[in-house]
């Protein structure tokens, strides 16, 4: 999932071209023909709380004990993807930490929990 995580909504509109280029560049690399699928925001963008929040809700839809994130996407700068890490890893990451991670029985294999 895409993640940028702002001290303030303010920087949150920059992201929209760092999106656009990444979901280009996935709509061409797996050849969507319809890219409107793509358009908006998505992922985990957002201030601290709002990163938070998504990821929980993703979770809590999808059932995953796990996450990979892709930080630097698009035409995003190294620096602004690197300001970005450092903000998730003090503010978001220690609660992500203390969430309860439970995988719905059904993304288990059969009798996993027997």
């Amino acid at each position: 999932m895409f993640m940028y995580c702002a001290a303030g909504t303010d920087d949150l509109a920059k992201t929209e071209q760092w999106i656009w280029t990444a979901n280009r560049d996935v709509t061409l690399h797996y050849g969507f023909a319809d890219a409107r699928q793509f358009q908006g925001r998505q992922g985990l963008i957002g201030t601290p709380e709002e990163v938070f929040s998504r990821l929980n809700a993703a979770q809590q839809a999808c059932s995953f004990s796990e996450v990979t994130i892709v930080a630097q996407f698009g035409t995003m700068p190294y620096d602004e993807a690197m300001e970005s890490i450092r903000l998730f890893a003090r503010e978001v990451l220690p609660e992500v930490h203390k969430m309860d991670a439970p995988l719905h029985p059904a993304a288990l294999p059969e009798n996993a929990l027997a």
